[in-house]
C-alpha cells in the first residue's frame, strides 16, 4: 500500500476550459443574432400605413411647395419643375401605395389602376420633355411678366389634389 506522502490529489482543470466553456455558447448565439439582424429584410416597415401616408402626405405637399416657390423664383427652369412635380407624384404613389410608379412610363401608368397618376403626369409630359431648355429660357424671358407657366401650375394644382386625396 502507498504511503501517505506517495499519493497525489485531484489535478483540477485550468482556468480557461471555464472561460471557453461560458464564452463559446455566448459566442454561438451572437453569431446567430448578428446573422439574424444583419440579414432582415429592411424593406418592411412595421409602422402603421395611416402613418406612413399621412407621413408621405406631408413630406410630398411640401416638396411641391418647394418646386413652386423654386419656379417663381427662377432657380428652376419650367422643364425641370415640370420633372420634378412627375417625379414627387411618383415617389409619392411608391411610398403611399403598394406600386412603384417611379419607374413606370406613361402607357404603364395608363394601363394599370393608377389613372390618377397617368392623369398628372400627362399634364407634365410635353413640358418635362422641352427640346431645348436655351429656347425656353428665351421664351421665359420674354415673359417675364408671367410669374409662373400656366401649365405648371395647373400640374402642381392636380399634384397636390393627387396627395391631398390619395386612398392606398
Amino acid at each position: 500500500m502507498p504511503a501517505a506522502g506517495d499519493l497525489a490529489g485531484p489535478v483540477s482543470y485550468s482556468w480557461l476550459w471555464g472561460l471557453v466553456a461560458v464564452l463559446g455558447p455566448l459566442l454561438v448565439a451572437g453569431w446567430y443574432a448578428g446573422v439574424t439582424w444583419f440579414t432582415r429584410d429592411r424593406t418592411v416597415s412595421h409602422t402603421p400605413s395611416w402613418l406612413r401616408l399621412r407621413t408621405a402626405r406631408r413630406e410630398h405637399l411640401r416638396r411641391l411647395d418647394r418646386i413652386e416657390a423654386a419656379a417663381a423664383d427662377r432657380t428652376l427652369s419650367s422643364r425641370e419643375a415640370h420633372q420634378a412635380v412627375s417625379a414627387t407624384v411618383r415617389s409619392f404613389v411608391a411610398e403611399a401605395g403598394a406600386v412603384d410608379a417611379r419607374t413606370m412610363n406613361l402607357q404603364q401608368l395608363r394601363e394599370s389602376e393608377l389613372q390618377p397618376v397617368a392623369a398628372v403626369v400627362e399634364h407634365v409630359y410635353p413640358p418635362a420633355f422641352a427640346p431645348d431648355p436655351v429656347v425656353e429660357e428665351r421664351a421665359e424671358r420674354a415673359s417675364r411678366n408671367h410669374p409662373t407657366d400656366d401649365r405648371l401650375t395647373v400640374a402642381l394644382r392636380d399634384a397636390r389634389e393627387l396627395v391631398s386625396e390619395w386612398r392606398s
